[in-house]
């Protein structure tokens, strides 16, 4: 059996140690508070006391952004053979300036789907780098979409939550709109359902998604960093007014 360690066991981090559970796997477990590894252990993962400790033949990181990444990576003992499997929503470039040992294969792997997928094992994995060394562990999660070098995948990603951060900006000011028309806000909703914001008013009724809107806030910037964009600005200014910035990024709307 695959030996898997999972590095950050924030909401995904802790679904995806679930899944791997459920499908028999080994999982060692370590995140910075020491409290969000006792649940997976309760449920079967061994906890590393430091990212160290850990000797695995797979090991996947769940950040939250680049600069934890980075440490993370550093302090991991990683042995040649093992592969690292970058998870989370970097951008391409910070996932390229990865640096690894020699004979440890890199993946990155950033998913789209919310935490109930992750436990269901229906995620999108968009993989770029050495997939096939990682596959059978992907596979586990989700479908496994094959995006090209090392770096396509987070790149794809980084395109995904542009999309989302932007649509439910722009879906947060249109109900401000209707509001201000005294419109019903969910007769406004089952219009725009069937709008081009249909997608976004889907997302914003999401009732298990766990996606704070600091992250998305983040992402966005990375996307400002690849390019100047007047829209893409506003929708992260919208985001960032939010008041509760942990809170889920569907909650930007106020329906």
């Amino acid at each position: 059996m695959t030996q898997i360690a999972v590095l950050g066991t924030g909401r995904m981090g802790a679904a995806i140690t679930r899944r791997l559970l459920s499908r028999g796997h080994e999982v060692t477990v370590w995140n910075r508070t020491e409290e969000r590894m006792k649940p997976l252990v309760a449920a079967g993962a061994k906890a590393a006391s430091a990212p160290a400790d850990v000797d695995a033949d797979v090991v996947i990181t769940m950040l939250t952004d680049a600069a934890a990444v980075r440490d993370v990576v550093a302090a991991t003992s990683l042995r040649p053979g093992t592969v690292l499997v970058e998870m989370s929503t970097i951008g391409p470039e910070a996932v390229r300036e990865l640096r690894v040992p020699e004979g440890v294969d890199l993946v990155d792997a950033p998913v789209l789907g919310s935490v109930g997928a992750a436990e269901a094992g229906q995620l999108n994995i968009l993989a770029g780098g050495a997939v096939d060394h990682a596959r059978p562990v992907l596979e586990a999660l989700g479908e496994v979409h094959d995006c090209g070098p090392l770096g396509s995948g987070a790149a794809l990603k980084l395109v995904a939550n542009t999309a989302l951060g932007t649509g439910l900006a722009a879906l947060a000011e249109t109900v401000a709109v209707a509001r201000a028309a005294n419109v019903d806000i969910d007769t406004a909703l089952s219009v725009l359902a069937h709008g081009a914001l249909g997608g976004a008013v889907r997302r914003a009724q999401q009732p298990d998604a766990a996606f704070p809107i600091s992250l998305a806030v983040k992402d966005l910037d990375l996307a400002l960093g690849l390019v100047s964009s007047p829209f893409v600005e506003a929708a992260a200014a919208v985001l960032r007014a939010a008041p509760d910035q942990s809170a889920d990024l569907g909650t930007v709307v106020g329906a």
